[in-house]
């Protein structure tokens, strides 16, 4: 998938290495078992979005926001969060 989802997509263990979504708006989406390995995410802008049980390997999501997200049980290893805000999100169960 090349093409950021939308509002009330679910993608479901989708392999979504190496995606370049600068900027993108990922709010209202669900994801479930997906893979983010080495996924740009830079400035990518999400609200209301939920992520769970997803890796992120080596993904940047530098000055990204997420506002009200829950993150259930994801792993981030070797990934950059520089200046990245999370504002009322929800982080069980993740590992960075």
């Amino acid at each position: 998938m090349s093409r950021p989802p939308v509002r009330g997509d679910h993608l479901v263990e989708a392999d979504l290495s190496d995606v370049d979504w600068y900027a993108a708006d990922v709010s209202g989406v669900t994801f479930t078992g997906c893979r983010f390995g080495s996924a740009d995410l830079t400035e990518v802008h999400g609200t209301g979005a939920v992520l769970e049980a997803c890796s992120f390997g080596g993904s940047r999501l530098n000055a990204s926001t997420w506002v009200d997200c829950a993150f259930l049980r994801c792993r981030f290893d070797r990934t950059s969060c520089f200046d990245a805000t999370f504002d009322g999100c929800k982080l069980t169960g993740s590992v960075f």
